[in-house]
């Protein structure tokens, strides 16, 4: 059993694997097709995608044969919505080139679906999506009189994102083709210069149309219609080298333009034989207006011919053509109605049905209702009293945490009191001390010296070896009252001062081998107030205590410097360190009673510990 679970585990895990690669390939060939409709190399990308059946590599293929075959929708399915995913942009663009059709005259609704596209790429961050996008607009503003003043915009957008030799082309083509018609001035060189750009890259489409706009430039702005005509026939070369409709299209616009070169060149016969090869070439069905332009075009040639049936007889097609062209955006535009009906009657259907089906489901639900509510009440009754146990359990939590948060203050307190006590009974010992040294100072020692003198008067036998030896112990009995008097004046740091006391204190400790204290001074030359240098000789002794008990260092520093108005004290050791939230709960190592000492002085106190590396200790404190 469990090795059939194992094969079933393993052979899902295959199946898994395989779909995520499929799919990692199908979207690396999704954006190949693309960068191969950007170069215009479409049948390169329809011998790659034609046998693929996914939804996008369709929609992809429609993008393909429409280039190959033309746009053959007469209406628009709308599929898109505002999600920037490559299918639905793709599908976004394939609406607007159908809407783009001048059959379907809505121009403004397909720039409005170029820039939803456009937008979608840039959110989307996908730069062939917007390349494409962006090529869709570029063309539409171009040709579209209403739509003119945007080209220059999206051109700049285009100068951005553009990656290949042709997207530089295209950005020169673009800007500088509307340049030359604003400004009715030919940028021929600029053009030449985009022509050089992609000499090498293939992309015979677009070295076609740079040619094209050339040879219209010239024509119209400089009316040098010789050279006119050798960029059409240049343009022409490169047209023939493009697949499908795309190619046979622009072959027919070429055939076209030589034909209108010739008749301003007043050659009215060879402008015919090229018109005549425009209206031989096979371009969709539905081309009714460039159609309607050719029979014009050719209708107009041969009335300058003086062969007015043959001028009637073109003039009339035009006329058909124009007549075609009404009735098929008519029929199109019924169409759309008829669509819109059928949508809106379909969706009046699905209302009712849903309506139906919302009564009884009503029903159903009514009798859900009554069963989860009998079951509903038995699981209240069990959850009500889980809860009370649980509400009672952590009352009871609550009650011991209080406990020992009370125990806790409890023991800060008396500690905190201790401490007052200390430093109350340390304040005594020294006022203590002050008044001994003093009476000792002032009475006995004043008493001696009295004695002392009236010895002196009394004896004449100075010379006597008791009188030496009397005046001898009374000198060493002043001197011995004196010294007490001076050491209960000055307390532990008797004719030491601080720093030396505190260095006593580190040679002391030094001398056990087991830890190296060193101690750096710096502007200690003058004594502090009493007090206060008892007060600090105190913290370090507490804090050298803990260095000995609990850091197990092997090397510490104390640092005194006096900074004329504040006292700074740095201790440090290579000890094992500890984690400082831990300690300060716990309020062990004397810090706590280090930090109200500092506090007391109006001080400062930073610990910095880190464990196996060691505690900094910085203490300051005005002075």
């Amino acid at each position: 059993m469990v090795k059939k679970s194992i094969i079933l585990l393993c052979n899902l895990f295959l199946f898994t694997a395989n779909i995520q690669f499929a799919y990692t390939q199908d979207t690396k060939q999704h954006q190949e097709i693309i960068e191969l409709l950007l170069e215009h190399k479409i049948d390169v990308a329809n011998n790659i995608n034609k046998h693929n059946i996914d939804t996008t590599a369709l929609t992809l293929q429609w993008h393909i044969d429409s280039q190959l075959y033309g746009i053959k929708d007469t209406v628009v399915n709308p599929l898109s919505n505002d999600t920037p995913s490559f299918i639905n942009i793709i599908n976004i663009l394939k609406e607007g080139a159908i809407y783009e059709d001048p059959l379907f005259d809505k121009e403004l609704t397909a720039f409005e679906k170029y820039r939803k596209a456009l937008n979608l790429s840039i959110k989307k961050n996908d730069s062939n999506l917007i390349r494409f996008s962006l090529h869709k607009l570029l063309k539409l503003t171009f040709g579209n009189r209403a739509l003119f003043n945007n080209v220059e915009e999206y051109a700049g957008v285009y100068k951005k994102y553009a990656q290949t030799a042709s997207d530089s082309a295209y950005f020169m083509y673009y800007k500088y083709a509307a340049k030359s018609y604003s400004t009715q001035k030919s940028n021929e060189e600029i053009h030449k210069e985009a022509l050089e750009l992609i000499k090498n890259e293939h992309n015979y489409y677009l070295n076609g149309l740079i040619y094209q706009f050339l040879g219209a430039q010239v024509s119209f702005f400089n009316q040098d219609y010789i050279k006119g005509i050798s960029y059409f026939e240049e343009a022409e070369k490169s047209y023939k080298k493009v697949p499908g409709i795309l190619g046979s299209n622009q072959m027919f616009g070429i055939y076209n333009n030589i034909g209108a070169a010739y008749n301003f060149l007043d050659q009215p016969k060879v402008a015919l034989t090229y018109f005549e090869k425009a209206r031989k070439i096979k371009i969709p069905e539905n081309s009714f207006f460039q159609k309607s332009y050719n029979y014009l075009a050719i209708s107009q040639t041969y009335k300058n011919l003086k062969m007015n049936d043959s001028a009637y007889f073109y003039l009339e097609k035009e006329k058909q053509a124009i007549k075609s062209f009404n009735e098929h955006k008519s029929a199109i535009a019924i169409s759309e109605s008829n669509i819109k009906f059928e949508t809106e009657k379909k969706e009046k259907e699905n209302l009712k049905l849903k309506a139906d089906n919302l009564i009884i489901e009503a029903k159903h639900q009514k009798n859900k209702i009554l069963l989860f509510a009998s079951i509903g009440l038995l699981l209240f009754g069990s959850f009500t009293f889980y809860l009370v146990q649980k509400n009672t359990k952590r009352k009871q939590l609550l009650a011991e945490k209080e406990r020992a948060l009370k125990t806790e203050k409890l023991a800060t307190v008396l500690k905190e009191q201790e401490l007052t006590a200390i430093d109350a009974m340390i304040e005594g010992q020294e006022k203590e001390r002050q008044r001994i040294a003093n009476d000792l100072h002032d009475d006995l020692g004043g008493l001696m010296t009295t004695i002392k003198w009236h010895f002196e008067a009394l004896n004449d036998n100075k010379n006597s070896e008791h009188h030496k030896k009397t005046s001898h112990l009374l000198d060493e009995a002043y001197n011995k009252i004196r010294s007490i008097a001076h050491e209960k004046n000055s307390g532990v740091l008797a004719n030491k001062g601080l720093l030396k006391a505190i260095k006593e204190m580190a040679n002391t400790i030094s001398g056990s081998d087991k830890l190296t204290i060193q101690v750096i001074d710096y502007g200690l030359d003058q004594r502090l107030e009493n007090s206060l240098e008892l007060t600090i000789f105190r913290v370090i002794q507490e804090l050298l205590a803990n260095i000995i008990k609990h850091a197990e260092a092997t090397d510490a520093t104390i640092h005194i410097t006096n900074h004329d108005d504040s006292l700074n004290i740095l201790v440090e050791d290579n000890g094992k360190g500890f984690i400082l939230k831990n300690i300060k709960k716990t309020s062990g190592m004397g810090i706590h009673s280090i930090e109200k000492r500092i506090e007391n002085l109006e001080g400062t106190i930073t610990i910095e510990s880190e464990l196996h590396k060691g505690t900094t200790i910085i203490i300051d404190i005005p002075i």
